[in-house]
């Protein structure tokens, strides 16, 4: 990312102003966290949403509709998050009862009906969690892992934390998926995806969502 910064006025010194101007090597850990309890716009994230009516908000929740993602936007910390000082991403969460079943995830599938979908890429690899009635799924460039889940009793709480080569997943505190060599190569070449963080329903999928966070290293 190129960084342009304003001219140092004159009269500055030139050691007073390389100590102003130079950053920590490594900047703390920013986060950005919505508890809905007020309805959008919220800073740092985009709302879409393919239905004429805006998602409702109440009781500390937002409702999601088909179709409807929430998006990292302008001004999010997540735009400078870095693999090698590590990230998460997580959020509370219902997937509606009338939601239909939906199949397993796979390989050639990114997205399909019937899913809520918590997708992270950090610059160095991109992740998927897919969230279905019944399952949840990890999926990320060269495997996908199912595990058998009741996503609609209640609100649960998913976590996706990554850094350099391992990443791990976490239901409701406990760790269910961890990777010690979680990379991203397409054809024998690195990939470099943009810095994305979106929680997104899918065709005919419903969610009640309690909470979403980041936190970028």
């Amino acid at each position: 990312m190129n960084l342009t910064r304003p001219c140092v006025a004159l009269g500055v010194t030139i050691a007073a102003a390389l100590t102003v101007a130079a950053p920590p090597a490594f900047a703390a850990p920013a986060s950005s966290d919505l508890d809905f309890s007020a309805a959008p716009p919220y800073a740092g994230w985009e709302l879409r949403h393919e239905n004429p009516a805006q998602p409702v908000v109440k009781d500390g929740m937002i409702n999601l509709d088909e179709r409807t993602q929430l998006v990292i936007g302008e001004g999010s910390p997540w735009l400078s998050v870095s693999n090698a000082r590590g990230w998460a991403v997580h959020a509370k969460l219902r997937v509606d009862p009338s939601t239909p079943d939906a199949p397993a995830c796979a390989r050639e599938l990114v997205g399909h009906s019937g899913q809520v979908g918590l997708v992270a890429s950090d610059g160095a690899a991109p992740t998927i969690l897919g969230m279905n009635k019944d399952l949840i799924c990890l999926k990320t460039v060269d495997r996908v892992i199912n595990l058998p889940m009741n996503t609609t009793d209640r609100v649960h709480s998913y976590r996706v934390e990554g850094k350099g080569t391992r990443i791990r997943v976490l239901v409701d505190g406990r760790e269910v998926i961890g990777l010690g060599d979680w990379s991203c190569r397409v054809h024998g070449q690195k990939c470099e995806p943009a810095p994305m963080v979106m929680l997104g329903t899918s065709d005919l999928t419903k969610a009640q969502v309690d909470h979403l966070g980041l936190t970028a290293g």
